[in-house]
């Protein structure tokens, strides 16, 4: 796993909505004051991981 694709993110569980975030670092604070555009949303971490690892790009209002 090429872990220079990571380095851009934050990762957050949510235990309410029982989800997994990624969050590009550009956008944490926003993500954090409840604004979720540019985050992705998946049940399993590894997914986003895996997602994030092979190019796939967080933009607004994706969803994997």
């Amino acid at each position: 796993m090429k872990n220079e694709e990571l380095i851009g993110y934050v990762f957050h569980y949510n235990p309410y909505r029982e989800l997994w975030a990624a969050v590009p670092r550009d956008f944490y604070l926003d993500y954090f004051n409840g604004i979720y555009d540019n985050v992705v949303f998946h049940q399993d971490v590894k997914h986003l991981i895996s997602y994030i690892s092979k190019g796939g790009e967080v933009s607004k209002k994706a969803s994997v």
